[in-house]
């Protein structure tokens, strides 16, 4: 016999391509109300390099975070829009302007 779940349906954490908080990845921000816009640059840096890194990390933790808030109970995909927009391109990683 079957057993039913009553667990809600979502993508798995742990698989397909690291967005933030498992929200859509998107190419035109027009109707997005929240975004996330990577920037992985660390030129600047003079010891510590690595900040580069920074926002591919920022969506492997965020696939961590469950949709509704723990204290509030609100779920942020149901009040906005939320989506990734991917990382800035550098056409020169070296140039500071």
């Amino acid at each position: 016999m079957k057993e039913e779940s009553n667990f809600e349906t979502a993508p798995l954490r742990y698989a397909g391509v690291a967005t933030l908080l498992r929200r859509p990845f998107v190419s035109d921000p027009s109707g997005v109300d929240i975004a996330l816009i990577g920037v992985p640059y660390d030129g600047a840096t003079e010891n510590r390099p690595g900040a580069r890194h920074g926002p591919r990390e920022v969506r492997n933790m965020s696939s961590l975070t469950r949709s509704i808030h723990h204290v509030t109970r609100v779920n942020p995909y149901e009040v906005c829009n939320i989506a990734d927009l991917g990382d800035v391109n550098f056409s020169n990683p070296f140039d500071l302007q």
